[in-house]
C-alpha cells in the first residue's frame, strides 16, 4: 500500500493484491476516492491561480497604461518647458490635485458636521427628556400640595381677621346709633 502512495499510477505497478475475480475491491475503491480528492485539489488550485492571474493581468495593463500617459506627459514637458502645451498640462495637474484636496477637504467638513449635528440632536434630545421629568416632577409635588391642602382646612390669621371683621358690624347694629347733630353750645350771661 505504501508503493500504492508514492507511484502515480498504481495499476501498472501491480501493488493491488489479487482476489478470486480481479483485484481487491475495497483497495481500488479506497485508492480511486484519493485520486478524486487530489484531483479536486488540483481543480481548485488551478482556478484559484487562473483567476489570480487574471486580476494581475488587469493590474498589468492600468499600470502600463498609466506608463504610457506618464511618458506622453514627460515627452511635452521635456519638449516645451515653458510653452504653452506644458504650462496647460501644468496647470491641468494643479486643478486636478486642487479638486481631489477639495473633495477631501469637503468630504471631512461634512463628517464633522454630520458628528455635530448627531452630538446636538442627542444633547437637545436629553434636555427635553430632562424637562419632561422636571415638569413631571413639579405636576405630581403641585397636586400632592392641592391634595394636601383640600384635605385640612387652613386656619391662619387672614381667615381669623375676616371672622372679626364680619362679627363686629353685627355687634354695632345691635347698639344704638348715636346722632350726628351739633350739642347746642351753653348760653352765657351777658357781661356787664
Amino acid at each position: 500500500m505504501a508503493e500504492a502512495e508514492a507511484s502515480p499510477n498504481p495499476t501498472k505497478s501491480g501493488t493491488f493484491t489479487t482476489v478470486f475475480r480481479g483485484y481487491d475491491q475495497v483497495q481500488v475503491d479506497e485508492h480511486l476516492k484519493k485520486l478524486s480528492d487530489r484531483l479536486d485539489r488540483t481543480a481548485r488550485s488551478r482556478d484559484d491561480a487562473t483567476a489570480s492571474v487574471a486580476d494581475l493581468t488587469k493590474a498589468l495593463g492600468h499600470a502600463q497604461q498609466e506608463l504610457v500617459e506618464t511618458k506622453a506627459a514627460l515627452t511635452r514637458m521635456a519638449e516645451e518647458p515653458t510653452g504653452p502645451a506644458a504650462m496647460s498640462e501644468r496647470v491641468k495637474t494643479m486643478m486636478k490635485l486642487a479638486e481631489e484636496e477639495i473633495d477631501e477637504l469637503r468630504k471631512k467638513a461634512e463628517e464633522e458636521a454630520a458628528a455635530t449635528r448627531s452630538a446636538a440632536d442627542a444633547y437637545s434630545e436629553k434636555t427635553r427628556e430632562d424637562a419632561r421629568t422636571e415638569a413631571a416632577r413639579l405636576a405630581d409635588e403641585a397636586k400632592a400640595e392641592r391634595t394636601r391642602s383640600t384635605r385640612r382646612p387652613r386656619r391662619c390669621a387672614p381667615t381669623r381677621r375676616r371672622r372679626r371683621r364680619t362679627r363686629s358690624p353685627r355687634t354695632r347694629r345691635s347698639r344704638p346709633r348715636r346722632s350726628r347733630r351739633p350739642r347746642p353750645m351753653p348760653r352765657r350771661p351777658p357781661r356787664s
